[in-house]
């Protein structure tokens, strides 16, 4: 198990001070976990997103980037989510819709339940707020331009409806629209089951990946986000990430041109992850600091 230097240090203008490599270290440390059972159980995984722009451009993570992605095909996905319930032990705890009662986000979080990363939208529910690794299943989306629309529509709804269930508490009954619209939620989640919903959710997400089609994408997390060709994924590479090797896609030039245009040009804006804002903590576990989450939501 390799160790990064936690020495502040600048990379690209941007200040990278200790704390925030003691959130890379921890984050780096569950990966190695499930890189590990990958290899061990042959499932393919890929880098992806930031992390794999982070391997290309930086060769490790974006200097002011904080978490790690990885994406894996829907039948590797859930080999993997199977493997992994087995083998992966306290304090790591594998965060799916399987194991965590509610849980809708519809990817896997893999944490260590000894550590701290709360984020804003963790401010209504329950989950394990450990330091995480996110992993991504990629589902086949239809070629016929009308199923296309059809299947997304679908997917954007029921995924918006079990995104209101949490934030309905946070709706503000200050007009006319936003009253009615609670009412609409209120209405909707008297009629149908939770926990059943997000079954349902899971197995119209493989709709398709029984079917040969151009393009697939993290559907269950964002229906409507950037596609990407299956082709790119028929092979691998091996970059350098930190003091790691690892899987990417074949076609990962195209993969990142998709997402981010000129992918080589350092933003002037270093606005940080996709995650927005978030509260770490290396050395304590988030269960102390439930009784302050609302709190610490606020700040960010």
């Amino acid at each position: 198990m390799g160790k990064l230097n936690l020495e502040p240090e600048t990379k690209c203008d941007f200040y990278i001070d200790t704390n925030r490599k003691k959130v890379w270290q921890a984050e780096l440390d569950i990966l190695e976990k499930v890189i590990d059972i990958c290899e061990k159980n042959n499932i393919k995984y890929f880098l992806a997103s930031g992390s794999l722009l982070g391997a290309v451009r930086h060769k490790g993570f974006i200097p002011w980037d904080d978490d790690i992605d990885l994406v894996m095909k829907r039948e590797d996905y859930n080999k993997f989510l199977e493997v992994a319930e087995k083998n992966i032990k306290y304090p790591y705890f594998l965060q799916c819709y399987k194991t965590e009662k509610n849980y809708m986000r519809g990817h896997a979080q893999i944490r260590n339940s000894e550590t701290t990363a709360i984020i804003k939208g963790d401010r209504n529910n329950t989950y394990n707020k450990g330091i995480f690794i996110d992993v991504f299943p990629l589902d086949n989306v239809p070629d016929s331009k009308l199923k296309r629309k059809l299947f997304l529509d679908k997917l954007s709804f029921r995924k918006k409806m079990l995104v209101l269930y949490f934030q309905k508490n946070n709706i503000k009954k200050d007009s006319i629209k936003s009253i009615i619209k609670l009412a609409i939620i209120k209405i909707y989640w008297s009629i149908f089951n939770l926990q059943k919903s997000i079954y349902k959710y899971e197995k119209l997400l493989q709709k398709y990946d029984n079917i040969n089609t151009d393009e697939n994408g993290s559907l269950g997390f964002r229906p409507n986000d950037t596609k990407f060709k299956n082709s790119w994924f028929e092979g691998e590479v091996e970059l350098d990430f930190e003091y790691l090797k690892l899987k990417a896609p074949k076609g990962y030039h195209e993969f990142l041109a998709s997402q981010y245009g000129d992918y080589m040009k350092i933003p002037e804006n270093k606005n940080g992850s996709a995650h927005g804002s978030a509260f770490f903590d290396t050395e304590k576990s988030y269960k102390e600091y439930e009784d302050r989450i609302e709190e610490i939501v606020k700040e960010l």
